[in-house]
């Protein structure tokens, strides 16, 4: 039984793709274990199914983070204050979508 499913706030900018069991997921996991019929369209830090665009905005905004929580690891910053920013941050994102 496929079943429509709602993308979660934090993935909103992507797809939203129907998949079995109502499991809520974003449209590259859904091609890539075969739950929905999507074309391979490019290669990027993980198999880009479909429409690349989206998916390449949200691979931007991953390696961003990470740049930004290297610089400041580099810079001896707290690592639990850097994920507690990196979560406050993460909220505003999927609050701004």
């Amino acid at each position: 039984m496929v079943v429509k499913t709602e993308v979660p706030p934090t993935l909103r900018h992507c797809r939203d793709v129907d998949v079995p069991r109502g499991i809520k997921t974003q449209k590259d996991v859904a091609a890539f274990l075969g739950w929905v019929a999507l074309p391979f369209a490019t290669q990027g830090p993980w198999k880009i199914y479909g429409n690349a665009e989206p998916s390449l905005r949200l691979a931007a905004t991953h390696r961003r983070c990470r740049e930004h929580m290297a610089r400041q690891l580099a810079a001896f910053a707290n690592p639990f204050e850097c994920l507690q920013g990196a979560a406050q941050q993460a909220t505003k994102f999927a609050l701004a979508f």
